[in-house]
């Protein structure tokens, strides 16, 4: 258990600070995302309750961010004059487009394996 607790410590100690420090754009996107690294970094460990900890936690900060996200994209939505529905239906397309490839490209693998008879 000390070596995971020493890991974490690590791990938050090092928060602060970007991987590589060359760029201004390293430094620009470490820090707009330094919220989130903050966030999710207070997720216990799996040691703890048999993970039931981490699962909680874990949900109630996905709730959290879904909440700030759903706030944003309203402001934004009122900023630019949308209706609440269209601003839905855009966060929605937002978040799911991205998992629509990868998705069709398995698909297409195992449509093209079962052709093949082969199994899964």
């Amino acid at each position: 258990h000390a070596a995971r607790r020493s890991s974490r410590l690590r791990k938050w100690r090092a928060a602060p600070f970007p991987r590589s420090s060359r760029a201004r754009l390293d430094w620009a996107v470490h820090y707009l995302s330094l919220p989130w690294k903050l966030l999710f970094a207070c997720i216990p460990p799996t040691l703890f309750f048999g993970g039931k900890a981490t699962f909680v936690v874990a949900l109630v900060c996905i709730g959290a961010v879904t909440a700030i996200i759903g706030d944003v994209a309203a402001l934004f939505g009122c900023v630019l004059g949308m209706p609440d529905a269209i601003t839905a239906i855009t966060v929605a397309l937002g978040t799911s487009l991205p998992d629509v490839r990868p998705h069709r490209r398995r698909r297409r693998r195992q449509r093209d394996w079962l052709e093949r008879g082969e199994r899964l």
